[in-house]
Protein backbone atom coordinates (compact mmCIF):
# COMPACT_ATOMS: atom_id res chain seq x y z
CA UNK A 1 0.00 0.00 0.00
CA UNK A 2 1.43 3.81 -1.09
CA UNK A 3 2.33 5.81 1.77
CA UNK A 4 -0.44 8.61 2.18
CA UNK A 5 1.06 11.70 -0.19
CA UNK A 6 2.42 14.61 2.45
CA UNK A 7 1.57 18.07 1.46
CA UNK A 8 4.80 20.27 2.56
CA UNK A 9 3.28 23.39 5.30
CA UNK A 10 2.84 26.56 3.66
CA UNK A 11 6.04 29.06 4.22
CA UNK A 12 4.53 31.33 7.04
CA UNK A 13 4.49 34.97 5.58
CA UNK A 14 6.51 37.58 6.40
CA UNK A 15 5.24 40.63 8.65
CA UNK A 16 3.75 43.80 5.65
CA UNK A 17 5.43 45.22 8.16
CA UNK A 18 8.48 45.30 10.78
CA UNK A 19 11.58 47.23 12.38
CA UNK A 20 14.06 45.37 14.60
CA UNK A 21 15.73 47.70 17.45
CA UNK A 22 15.31 50.57 15.17
CA UNK A 23 16.99 53.60 16.46
CA UNK A 24 17.56 57.09 15.08
CA UNK A 25 19.40 59.66 16.10
CA UNK A 26 19.74 63.16 14.98
CA UNK A 27 22.71 64.38 16.47
CA UNK A 28 22.57 64.32 20.22
CA UNK A 29 19.07 64.30 19.80
CA UNK A 30 17.53 60.50 19.55
CA UNK A 31 14.12 60.27 17.47
CA UNK A 32 13.41 56.54 18.15
CA UNK A 33 15.11 54.13 20.76
CA UNK A 34 14.94 50.03 19.36
CA UNK A 35 11.64 49.84 18.05
CA UNK A 36 10.59 46.54 17.05
CA UNK A 37 7.13 46.37 15.89
CA UNK A 38 5.49 43.63 13.15
CA UNK A 39 2.72 44.09 11.36
CA UNK A 40 1.42 40.70 10.29
CA UNK A 41 0.33 40.26 6.58
CA UNK A 42 -3.41 38.95 6.53
CA UNK A 43 -4.29 38.09 3.07
CA UNK A 44 -6.37 40.33 1.22
CA UNK A 45 -6.88 42.90 4.58
CA UNK A 46 -4.97 45.68 5.97
CA UNK A 47 -4.96 46.61 9.71
CA UNK A 48 -5.55 50.64 9.66
CA UNK A 49 -2.93 51.94 12.61
CA UNK A 50 -3.07 55.20 14.18
CA UNK A 51 -0.22 56.50 16.01
CA UNK A 52 -0.87 59.33 18.84
CA UNK A 53 2.02 60.85 20.96
CA UNK A 54 3.77 63.60 22.23
CA UNK A 55 4.73 66.29 19.57
CA UNK A 56 8.46 65.23 18.63
CA UNK A 57 8.19 61.49 19.88
CA UNK A 58 9.42 59.98 16.45
CA UNK A 59 6.19 59.14 14.89
CA UNK A 60 7.35 60.92 11.62
CA UNK A 61 10.05 60.17 11.91
CA UNK A 62 8.72 55.70 12.11
CA UNK A 63 6.64 56.73 9.03
CA UNK A 64 9.49 57.94 6.75
CA UNK A 65 11.99 55.01 7.71
CA UNK A 66 8.93 52.93 6.28
CA UNK A 67 8.68 55.12 3.34
CA UNK A 68 12.45 54.79 2.95
CA UNK A 69 13.04 58.71 2.86
CA UNK A 70 15.12 58.39 6.24
CA UNK A 71 17.72 55.64 7.21
CA UNK A 72 17.70 54.07 10.55
CA UNK A 73 21.18 54.87 12.72
CA UNK A 74 20.92 51.27 13.94
CA UNK A 75 18.58 48.51 13.89
CA UNK A 76 16.40 47.61 10.57
CA UNK A 77 13.34 48.30 8.79
CA UNK A 78 11.56 45.54 6.51
CA UNK A 79 8.71 45.22 4.11
CA UNK A 80 7.63 42.29 3.37
CA UNK A 81 10.43 40.41 4.73
CA UNK A 82 13.20 42.93 2.42
CA UNK A 83 14.97 45.67 3.95
CA UNK A 84 14.17 49.04 3.00
CA UNK A 85 16.85 51.11 0.65
CA UNK A 86 14.52 53.63 -0.69
CA UNK A 87 11.41 54.53 -1.45
CA UNK A 88 9.49 52.14 -3.38
CA UNK A 89 6.06 52.05 -5.62
CA UNK A 90 4.90 49.36 -3.01
CA UNK A 91 4.48 52.27 -0.48
CA UNK A 92 2.22 55.52 -0.89
CA UNK A 93 2.74 58.75 1.15
CA UNK A 94 0.57 61.37 1.91
CA UNK A 95 1.97 64.41 3.72
CA UNK A 96 0.19 67.04 6.24
CA UNK A 97 0.83 70.06 3.01
CA UNK A 98 -0.68 69.93 0.02
CA UNK A 99 1.80 68.11 -2.68
CA UNK A 100 -0.20 68.63 -5.83
CA UNK A 101 1.62 69.81 -8.65
CA UNK A 102 1.03 73.32 -9.91
CA UNK A 103 0.97 72.65 -13.42
CA UNK A 104 -1.12 69.41 -13.58
CA UNK A 105 -4.58 69.72 -13.47
CA UNK A 106 -6.43 67.13 -11.37
CA UNK A 107 -6.10 64.46 -13.96
CA UNK A 108 -2.61 65.13 -14.42
CA UNK A 109 -1.64 64.87 -10.92
CA UNK A 110 -3.22 61.55 -10.18
CA UNK A 111 -2.05 59.82 -13.44
CA UNK A 112 1.19 61.50 -12.35
CA UNK A 113 2.65 58.26 -10.25
CA UNK A 114 1.54 55.71 -12.55
CA UNK A 115 3.22 58.09 -15.78
CA UNK A 116 6.21 57.53 -13.89
CA UNK A 117 5.84 53.75 -13.46
CA UNK A 118 5.11 53.03 -16.72
CA UNK A 119 3.77 49.21 -16.12
CA UNK A 120 0.20 50.29 -17.34
CA UNK A 121 -0.58 51.28 -20.96
CA UNK A 122 -1.77 54.92 -21.23
CA UNK A 123 -5.31 54.13 -21.72
CA UNK A 124 -5.77 52.01 -18.35
CA UNK A 125 -3.49 54.59 -16.61
CA UNK A 126 -6.24 57.49 -17.51
CA UNK A 127 -8.99 54.72 -16.77
CA UNK A 128 -7.50 53.98 -13.11
CA UNK A 129 -7.14 57.54 -12.54
CA UNK A 130 -10.74 58.28 -13.48
CA UNK A 131 -12.40 55.85 -11.28
CA UNK A 132 -10.44 56.74 -8.57
CA UNK A 133 -10.91 60.65 -8.95
CA UNK A 134 -14.66 59.64 -8.85
CA UNK A 135 -14.17 57.84 -5.65
CA UNK A 136 -12.63 61.06 -3.89
CA UNK A 137 -15.61 62.90 -5.08
CA UNK A 138 -13.75 64.96 -7.37
CA UNK A 139 -15.34 63.42 -10.87
CA UNK A 140 -16.74 67.38 -11.78
CA UNK A 141 -13.72 68.44 -11.42
CA UNK A 142 -11.16 66.68 -13.47
CA UNK A 143 -10.24 69.37 -15.58
CA UNK A 144 -9.33 71.67 -12.60
CA UNK A 145 -5.81 72.95 -11.33
CA UNK A 146 -4.80 73.30 -7.64
CA UNK A 147 -5.10 76.64 -7.20
CA UNK A 148 -9.05 76.05 -8.23
CA UNK A 149 -9.62 73.15 -5.11
CA UNK A 150 -10.26 73.95 -1.85
CA UNK A 151 -7.93 72.34 0.68
CA UNK A 152 -10.24 69.57 1.31
CA UNK A 153 -9.96 69.05 -2.09
CA UNK A 154 -6.74 69.25 -2.82
CA UNK A 155 -6.35 66.12 -0.21
CA UNK A 156 -8.66 64.48 -2.26
CA UNK A 157 -6.35 64.60 -5.04
CA UNK A 158 -3.45 62.93 -2.89
CA UNK A 159 -5.48 60.47 -2.17
CA UNK A 160 -6.18 59.42 -5.05
CA UNK A 161 -2.66 59.88 -6.57
CA UNK A 162 -1.15 57.74 -3.51
CA UNK A 163 -3.59 54.82 -4.15
CA UNK A 164 -3.26 55.20 -7.99
CA UNK A 165 -0.28 52.64 -7.76
CA UNK A 166 -1.84 50.45 -5.56
CA UNK A 167 0.31 50.67 -3.02
CA UNK A 168 0.27 47.66 -0.39
CA UNK A 169 1.20 50.24 2.21
CA UNK A 170 -0.38 53.63 3.04
CA UNK A 171 1.83 56.15 5.36
CA UNK A 172 -0.07 59.32 6.24
CA UNK A 173 1.14 62.00 7.94
CA UNK A 174 -1.22 64.20 9.78
CA UNK A 175 -3.34 64.82 6.54
CA UNK A 176 -6.16 66.44 7.84
CA UNK A 177 -4.50 68.82 10.37
CA UNK A 178 -4.77 72.36 7.62
CA UNK A 179 -8.52 71.27 7.32
CA UNK A 180 -11.52 72.85 8.84
CA UNK A 181 -13.65 70.73 11.17
CA UNK A 182 -16.63 69.66 8.88
CA UNK A 183 -13.82 68.81 5.85
CA UNK A 184 -12.08 67.07 8.20
CA UNK A 185 -14.84 64.84 9.67
CA UNK A 186 -15.40 64.29 5.49
CA UNK A 187 -12.36 63.17 5.19
CA UNK A 188 -12.21 61.12 7.94
CA UNK A 189 -14.97 59.22 6.05
CA UNK A 190 -13.78 59.10 3.04
CA UNK A 191 -10.26 57.00 3.92
CA UNK A 192 -11.87 54.28 6.29
CA UNK A 193 -14.66 53.63 2.86
CA UNK A 194 -11.49 53.64 0.68
CA UNK A 195 -9.41 51.39 3.48
CA UNK A 196 -12.31 49.15 3.28
CA UNK A 197 -11.99 48.75 -0.31
CA UNK A 198 -8.85 48.43 -1.44
CA UNK A 199 -7.60 46.83 1.55
CA UNK A 200 -4.06 48.54 2.12
CA UNK A 201 -2.13 48.55 5.63
CA UNK A 202 -2.09 51.96 6.52
CA UNK A 203 -0.50 53.90 9.26
CA UNK A 204 -2.10 57.30 9.95
CA UNK A 205 -0.58 59.83 12.77
CA UNK A 206 -3.11 62.22 14.27
CA UNK A 207 -2.97 64.64 17.53
CA UNK A 208 -6.83 64.00 17.91
CA UNK A 209 -7.78 60.61 19.59
CA UNK A 210 -11.12 60.82 18.62
CA UNK A 211 -10.24 60.92 14.79
CA UNK A 212 -7.12 58.02 15.65
CA UNK A 213 -10.26 56.14 17.22
CA UNK A 214 -12.91 56.49 14.14
CA UNK A 215 -10.20 55.82 11.69
CA UNK A 216 -8.32 53.01 12.95
CA UNK A 217 -8.54 49.28 14.82
CA UNK A 218 -5.26 49.58 16.25
CA UNK A 219 -3.60 53.31 18.22
CA UNK A 220 -0.02 53.07 18.94
CA UNK A 221 0.65 55.44 21.77
CA UNK A 222 4.21 56.77 21.63
CA UNK A 223 6.24 57.68 25.04
CA UNK A 224 8.33 60.87 25.16
CA UNK A 225 11.76 60.93 22.69
CA UNK A 226 13.20 59.04 22.67
CA UNK A 227 10.24 57.50 21.16
CA UNK A 228 8.85 53.91 21.72
CA UNK A 229 5.49 52.27 21.71
CA UNK A 230 3.81 52.35 24.87
CA UNK A 231 0.60 51.25 24.18
CA UNK A 232 -0.74 49.00 21.56
CA UNK A 233 -4.48 49.71 21.52
CA UNK A 234 -6.67 47.57 19.86
CA UNK A 235 -9.90 45.30 21.27
CA UNK A 236 -11.82 48.46 22.60
CA UNK A 237 -11.69 49.82 19.27
CA UNK A 238 -15.54 50.29 17.86
CA UNK A 239 -15.81 49.41 13.65
CA UNK A 240 -16.58 52.79 12.14
CA UNK A 241 -17.87 52.07 8.31
CA UNK A 242 -20.68 53.18 7.03
CA UNK A 243 -21.01 55.40 10.42
CA UNK A 244 -20.06 59.36 10.19
CA UNK A 245 -18.09 60.56 12.42
CA UNK A 246 -20.18 62.37 14.21
CA UNK A 247 -22.63 59.86 14.89
CA UNK A 248 -19.99 57.10 16.00
CA UNK A 249 -19.52 60.20 18.42
CA UNK A 250 -22.69 59.28 20.01
CA UNK A 251 -22.20 55.84 20.56
CA UNK A 252 -21.06 54.26 23.85
CA UNK A 253 -18.77 51.80 22.77
CA UNK A 254 -17.10 54.84 20.84
CA UNK A 255 -17.28 56.79 23.39
CA UNK A 256 -15.35 54.54 25.67
CA UNK A 257 -12.77 53.83 23.12
CA UNK A 258 -12.15 57.09 23.26
CA UNK A 259 -11.86 57.66 27.73
CA UNK A 260 -9.50 54.73 27.42
CA UNK A 261 -7.43 55.93 24.86
CA UNK A 262 -7.41 59.13 26.47
CA UNK A 263 -6.20 57.61 29.63
CA UNK A 264 -3.13 55.84 28.16
CA UNK A 265 -2.02 58.98 26.33
CA UNK A 266 -2.26 60.82 29.80
CA UNK A 267 -0.30 58.60 31.57
CA UNK A 268 2.18 58.47 28.60
CA UNK A 269 2.58 62.64 28.80
CA UNK A 270 2.48 62.40 32.65
CA UNK A 271 5.86 60.34 32.14
CA UNK A 272 3.86 57.37 34.31
CA UNK A 273 4.97 53.64 33.81
CA UNK A 274 2.81 52.33 31.16
CA UNK A 275 1.86 48.34 31.55
CA UNK A 276 3.68 45.66 29.48
CA UNK A 277 2.57 45.88 26.29
CA UNK A 278 0.40 43.38 24.85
Amino acid sequence: MEPAAVTPAAAPRPPVVETRDLSVRFGAATALHQVSIAVEDAPDRGEFIALVGPSGCGKSTLLNCIAGFQQPTSGSVLVDGRPVAGPGRDRGFIFQQYSSLPHLDVLGNVRFGMDLDGHLAPGDRRDRALALIEQVGLADHVRKFPHQLSGGQQQRVAIARSLALEPRILLMDEPFSALDEPTRLDMQQLVVELWHRIKPTVFCISHSVSEAVYLSERVWIFTHAPGQIAYDIRDCLPPTLGVPPLAAQEQPAFKEAVRAVTEAFRTVTAGGRPPRRP
